[in-house]
């Protein structure tokens, strides 16, 4: 019962709307970097990494490290499908970076400078992940000993895929067959 009270918990936590600075898109993207003050763009930074960290504590609190694990899945969801329908879902990679902040902080922290240096060289935010998620994924093999730290990164990676796929799918024209 903890650990449907912690998802639950986690899930609404990832679902309350952004608070944004004024004319701050939904999404920060490179466009946006562009033309925004960097002070917007780190506040909306650190409130979503906020967002992502407070739901695991919660949990943590409340049923332990399952329930940490669990929520962390749980919060990214509520990031992704809200279930308050007043704003429309964002990606929820900086939600996941708070999530997996308080279960493995030092990776994190290694993986979130070495972002933001290849940021600061590159000026592009799909770049710049893909380095930090090449050096997670090498953390995880020199750091990492618990498979549920694995697991959890997998299922992370897979669910804030889909909606990319999702995106992708409907640029495709796909053709049903008749019968």
């Amino acid at each position: 019962m903890k650990l449907v009270i912690a998802c639950l918990l986690a899930y609404v936590i990832g679902s309350i709307p952004p608070l944004r600075p004024p004319k701050t898109p939904f999404h920060i993207h490179d466009a946006a970097f562009r033309t925004l003050p960097a002070r917007d763009i780190i506040f909306a930074f650190i409130l979503d990494v906020g967002k992502g960290a407070l739901a695991v504590i919660v949990a943590w609190m409340i049923a332990g490290m399952a329930g940490a694990h669990l929520a962390v899945i749980c919060v990214v969801m509520g990031e992704k499908y809200p279930c308050i329908p007043v704003y429309r879902s964002r990606n929820g990679w900086a939600v996941a970076t708070g999530a997996l902040l308080v279960i493995s902080p030092l990776l994190i922290l290694i993986c979130l400078c070495i972002y933001l240096l290849a940021l600061l060289l590159t000026r592009t935010f799909h770049f710049s992940f893909i380095i930090a998620l090449l050096a997670f994924f090498i953390g995880l093999v020199l750091f990492a000993a618990q498979i549920y730290l694995w697991l959890l990164v997998i299922g992370l990676i897979g669910l804030l895929s889909m909606h990319q796929f999702k995106r992708f799918r409907k640029h495709i024209n796909i053709r049903k067959w008749k019968r």
